[in-house]
């Protein structure tokens, strides 16, 4: 079930995610029953697309093969609070990733079928979850 984490910002889901250093690799740690629209892993890449995919770092999920799945670019809000999209069967879904400083926790805010598609829309969105995010990791 959809929960509101922030006044104002349609609800979403969270999805938490540990690092494995050895792996390089995020792991499913916690998501919502009934949930499953992100992979069980994945990991932060430099992009080889900046051109393409307006950003420096992509998430690459793992759904059998590491190339089968480029889930989002990662555009930063601010250290360690990221936004992205998700296309899933025709509808873009707004994300938040926000790291922990340490970079081991990540969490994945999900809004599904939702996209701030004006520019100030998403800056206001971005900007409640600065707030948010440094609550969730002070320091």
């Amino acid at each position: 079930m959809p929960v509101q984490l922030i006044p104002g910002v349609p609800d979403s889901y969270t999805v938490l995610y540990e690092y494995d250093p050895d792996k390089n690799i995020y792991f499913l740690k916690e998501q919502p029953l009934g949930f499953n629209r992100l992979p069980m892993k994945f990991r932060v890449e430099k992009t080889a697309h900046k051109e393409r995919i307006n950003a420096d770092l992509i998430i690459r999920g793992h759904d059998g093969r590491w190339n089968d799945i480029i889930l989002t670019g990662l555009k930063p809000i601010t250290k360690g609070l990221y936004y992205g999209d998700h296309f899933l069967k025709g509808k873009k879904n707004y994300l938040i990733f926000s790291f922990s400083p340490d970079q081991v926790h990540a969490t994945v805010i999900y809004h599904k079928s939702f996209f701030p598609a004006i520019k100030s829309v998403r800056d206001d969105i971005n900007s409640r979850y600065m707030g948010y995010h440094t609550k969730k990791w002070p320091g």
